[in-house]
Formats: C-alpha cells, structure tokens, sequence
C-alpha cells in the first residue's frame, strides 16, 4: 500500500522543486484555488500539472486519492535463508514510525540480531528480543530526526558491547560494515537529510529510512534533486526482488517501486 495520497505527493514534488502556489499557476496559467483544491486532494491531476513536476501521471492514477489506514504489514514470506525480519510501529512524541529487527532463525540461544532505528523505544521488541535469547550485535540509523533515534541510548545501556552506527555520522565511506554474523552495505543517501543513508543487509533486505516509501519518497528537507538522483542510481539499480524496509509505511520491492513510484518516469 502507498505511504502517500496524491495530495501529499504533489506538495512534496512542489516544494522540492521550489514552486509556490502562485507560481506554479503562472506557470500552467490555471487559477491557485485550482491548484490548492489538488492539494487538498479534490481536483483533478493533468498532463501538464504532472510533466511541471517531474512526476508520472499514469502511476498517479494508481495512488489512492485518501490514505487509507493500513493494516498490519504484509511481511514477505521468505527473507533470506535462515533470517527473520519484525517490523516494528514506534510512536515518538505522537509521531508514528517504523522499526525493524533483524535476527538469526532458530532455536539456538544468543542468536545475532540487528536493530534498525528507534527499537529501543518498542516494548514488543525487547521482549521479543529477552525471550528469544537474542545479541543485539549492532543498531543501525538511516537519519538522525527524532523519531528514528529515540531509544538509541536505552539500547546502548542495555547492550554495552552493541555497535551503533548513528548515519552519516559514524560512517566514513560507503561499503561494507564492520558487523558480525551478518553482511551489511551501506549507501550514502541525503536527500531526506544531509545524513540520510540506506542499508542493505545479505543482498537481500533494504533498509531505507525516510529516502524512499512504498510509491512516495521523504520530505526533501536537505536537496530535492540529489534524493531524487540517490534513489534513482543507489536504490532502483539493485535487484528487482530486493526488500524495501521504509522508516514510514508498508514494506515493498524496487520492482514495485520502479513500477509504481510517480517519482520515476522511467
């Protein structure tokens, strides 16, 4: 399921591009009350409201024109051999948001773990991590806001020995991490933020933070046009079967974001 509406989608391309109201209706010489009723999820797209904004206009038509209040996650039945994935929602200060564990499958006590953004902050997760016996062996943040870092330190006190890599912060070059038991490469992706970064984990599984969503991409609140070129070289070049783990929203692949996603013309 979509993480946006088309309203939502068309003011975040809007704003990326720098276009206010006023002249992006100079600009396709219609009227702004026309222009905030499309926002305000009541008009109808054109052709040339969507070539202004870089956006396609047939995989709009497959955008709900209202949220829709998801369920639980459709998990993907098989991962990786021998990996199981937990998505997790966190509210942070009444701001919902995704986090994930990572870990071994299995019966076998002190199964390695990764954690993915703000866990700590999950009650289900520690228990689920208590129970199942896990080591955590390391915490990996896609950005720092608020609501992806929250319970970074309960983690930290929790599990002394655990790594955190805190994004860009803690990480030099792109490349492979220095994680046991599990092979984690990670890409430099700002955009969202100028520290935004994407795991991907055994090949398989792509944790992307608020970079890309299921047929949206994040609030461009550092560069519009770099999100755009990170996702579209970094992230939509990998192979189509790859997992996409977002920081908001539903799971989904780089099939279906290629696809479906009207960021992408192509």
């Amino acid at each position: 399921m979509p993480n946006d509406n088309i309203s939502h989608i068309i003011k975040t391309a809007r704003v990326g591009k720098g276009l206010s109201i006023r002249s992006l209706s100079d600009k396709l010489g219609v009227r702004p009350q026309d222009l905030l009723e499309i926002e305000a999820g009541r008009g109808k797209i054109t052709l040339s409201l969507a070539a202004e904004l870089g956006l396609s206009l047939p995989k709009l038509t497959l955008i709900p024109a209202k949220k829709k209040k998801s369920r639980a996650p459709v998990m993907p039945k098989k991962i990786s051999v021998g990996f199981v994935l937990k998505q997790y929602e966190v509210g942070v200060a009444g701001f919902p948001a995704n986090a994930y564990l990572l870990f071994k499958a299995g019966q076998k006590k002190g199964r390695s773990a990764l954690l993915v953004d703000s866990l700590g902050v999950s009650k289900s997760a520690t228990q689920v991590m208590a129970k199942d016996h896990l080591k955590p062996v390391a915490l990996l943040i896609t950005h720092g806001h608020f609501d992806h870092i929250a319970g970074c330190d309960l983690i930290r006190q929790s599990y002394p020995k655990i790594k955190v890599f805190r994004a860009a912060q803690d990480i030099g070059n792109e490349g492979l991490l220095p994680v046991s038991d599990f092979l984690v490469e990670v890409f430099k992706t700002p955009g969202h933020t100028e520290d935004s970064v994407s795991y991907l984990v055994e090949g398989k599984i792509l944790f992307t933070g608020d970079t890309l969503f299921a047929g949206s991409v994040g609030r461009p609140n550092f560069d519009y046009q770099l999100l755009l070129k990170n996702i579209r070289e970094k992230i939509l070049t990998l192979p189509e079967d790859t997992i996409i783990c977002p920081g908001h929203g539903s799971l989904t692949t780089v099939g279906r974001e290629k696809k479906s996603n009207p960021f992408f013309l192509s």
